[in-house]
Order: structure tokens, then C-alpha cells, then sequence
């Protein structure tokens, strides 16, 4: 038996779903035997455990025995969302073809979007976004899948919603933009994506820090030079007076320091 499932409590239907035994849970529900949406102990259906496991074949069984196409899970998650957390493009395209709503919110106020960023599902991504879903969508921490990607340190799921337009000048619940998160987590790539989509190289997060602030800080030279040579402004103060040339000199980072000094001069 799968693990989980005693303790899940889930029906018959549940396990054939989860393992992709599409004959198997055709018969039990043509056989009276099972039923289409049960809820285990989670509050999953057996769509839920199909989308998750990427079973193609078994969710667009389940939805022509009319399944639920929308159902959530404990924690506010529809099959769409399973399917793009784990990312099974071809699950997932069956769910948007039967109208499973691309804008579902879960518990967090994640959309299914948000998940495949998340886990840097670019595959996912680029289908949600081909799909209609709303890349700039907000969780309840104010964060785009923009954001999420770009926090976790996934490249490819964050290049493809920049390059789709998605969440660019966004800021979450601490103000921060993805080119604040990408300063921090010395994501070049994803820097020099921000900076061709526009992305405004001298707002301020709630501590008044720019992205070049946080670069400067933790000694990223690459990406202080990409943020001056594009025009960041170097003077600017933080929330406590820091410019970013004396943050610098704080870490003792001669080479973000000059960097920083040779721009001054030049201004």
C-alpha cells in the first residue's frame, strides 16, 4: 500500500489515482464502487492525488466521470495548484482545458502561479501564463510568483515572468521589488532581466534601502557594477543614513568599495 494511505484514509479510488491505474479506477467507478470526489482525511479527492503525481491520463478520466474540477484540499489547494507545485505540464494542461480556474487561492493566498514559481516549475509557468493566470496575482504577504521565485533562488521560473511582464515594480508586505530580492540572493541573470524590463533601480524598501544598498552590503561587486552601469544612484541614503559606498567600506570590500568611488567620481 502507498504510504499515506492508511493513515489518509483513502478510499480504493484514492490509491488506483495516486499510482495512475486509469483502467482500474475506471472499473471502480463504473462499478458503483467508488466514489468520483471522496474526500481522505486531508480533504483531497482522487483528482487532487492524480494532478499532484502528474497522471494525465487519470485526471481526464476522473473529469469525464464528472469530477470536480475545482475542489480544495485542507489547505485551500485545487488539483491546479498540485499539478503546478509539482510540475506536471501535461496534468496541468488538462485541468486548464476543463476550465480549472487559473486564479484559485489557497489558504496563503497563493494562486497556482505562486506554487510553480515557488518550486522554479518553469514549464508550468510559461503554460499558467499562456493560460490568462495574472503574473503580478498578490499572496497575503503581498508577494508575486515574481517574488517567490526570486526569493528561492529559481532562475528559470523567474526569467520567464520577467520576460512575460509579470510583478516587475510589485513590492511585498516589507516593500522590497525582485530586484531587491535579486540584489540579495546575487542572482545576476535575474538582475540584468529586471534592469531591460524597466525595473526602477532606486526605489526604496521600508528600511529605505535600494538594491544597490543591499548588494553593497553583502560584497556582491558583479552586481553593484550591473545596478551603477545602469544607472543607479550611489548617494542615496538609507532608512539609518548608510550610502551605499559606506556600507562597503563597513564589509571591508575593496572591490565594491572602488567600484562604488570610481562611479561618485564620475557623477
Amino acid at each position: 500500500m502507498a504510504r499515506g494511505s492508511a493513515d489518509d484514509q483513502w478510499s480504493s479510488l484514492h490509491l488506483s489515482a495516486f499510482l495512475g491505474q486509469r483502467q482500474l479506477a475506471r472499473l471502480q467507478i463504473a462499478w458503483g464502487r467508488a466514489e468520483v470526489n471522496a474526500r481522505d482525511r486531508r480533504c483531497r479527492t482522487p483528482l487532487h492525488l492524480a494532478g499532484e503525481k502528474g497522471h494525465a491520463d487519470v485526471v481526464a478520466m476522473l473529469l469525464n466521470r464528472k469530477a470536480e474540477v475545482d475542489p480544495r484540499d485542507g489547505e485551500g489547494c485545487t488539483p491546479l495548484h498540485r499539478a503546478a507545485a509539482n510540475g506536471h505540464v501535461r496534468a496541468l494542461n488538462v485541468l486548464v482545458k476543463r476550465r480549472a480556474d487559473v486564479e484559485a487561492r489557497d489558504k496563503r493566498g497563493r494562486t497556482p502561479l505562486h506554487l510553480a514559481a515557488l518550486n522554479d516549475r518553469g514549464e508550468c509557468v510559461a503554460a499558467l501564463m499562456a493560460a490568462g493566470a495574472d503574473a503580478a496575482a498578490a499572496d497575503d504577504d503581498s508577494r508575486t510568483p515574481l517574488h517567490l521565485a526570486v526569493d528561492r533562488g529559481q532562475s528559470d521560473a523567474a526569467l520567464r515572468l520577467v520576460a512575460g511582464g509579470g510583478g516587475v515594480g510589485a513590492r511585498d508586505n516589507r516593500g522590497c521589488t525582485a530586484l531587491h530580492l535579486a540584489a540579495i540572493r546575487n542572482l545576476g541573470s535575474v538582475v540584468q532581466a529586471l534592469i531591460g524590463a524597466g525595473a526602477d533601480l532606486n526605489v526604496s524598501n521600508r528600511s529605505g534601502r535600494t538594491a544597490v544598498h543591499l548588494a553593497a552590503d553583502v560584497g556582491y561587486k558583479d552586481i553593484v557594477d550591473m545596478l551603477i552601469g545602469a544607472g543607479a544612484d550611489i548617494n542615496v541614503e538609507d532608512g539609518i543614513g548608510g550610502q551605499p559606498l559606506r556600507l562597503s567600506g563597513m564589509l571591508d570590500s575593496e572591490e565594491v568599495e572602488r567600484l562604488i568611488a570610481d562611479a561618485k567620481r564620475e557623477s
